[in-house]
């Protein structure tokens, strides 16, 4: 995270986990123990890790524009079109006001990394595709 050290952000998330454990024990005293699988353990916080940090890029005021790639299928198929926005929810929105819901999907620039030279695409304004 931009604004916390691995350590702080990984303390932080800690804390969060703990609080989210103890309202839900508080609501089920029925429960005993607070065991739960490796497997389930090891999602739970990553998903967390995933939450907290786009929670906190997409609350921090001011962050910078990034490039996120739009592509598309059917009629548009080997195209692609760019939005500069603050995180992804932010380009998802001005996407749907936009073309809506017609286009494939959508891609942060480390994501998109190399697709424009591998498949030849050609960058095109934002538009709907046919369906």
């Amino acid at each position: 995270m931009e604004n916390h050290t691995d350590e702080q952000f990984d303390a932080m998330l800690e804390e969060g986990i703990a609080a989210f454990f103890e309202v839900i024990a508080r609501h089920n005293p029925q429960c005993t123990t607070g065991d739960l699988s490796p497997v389930a353990t090891i999602r739970f916080y990553d998903e967390c890790q995933v939450v907290a940090e786009e929670w906190i890029e997409g609350n921090t005021k001011s962050a910078p524009l990034k490039k996120f790639y739009v592509t598309y299928g059917n009629n548009l198929i080997g195209k692609y079109s760019v939005v500069e926005a603050e995180n992804y929810w932010k380009a998802r929105e001005i996407v749907f006001e936009k073309i809506g819901r017609f286009f494939a999907f959508i891609y942060s620039d480390p994501e998109f990394s190399g697709q424009i030279e591998k498949f030849d695409l050609k960058e095109i304004p934002l538009q709907p595709m046919e369906v």
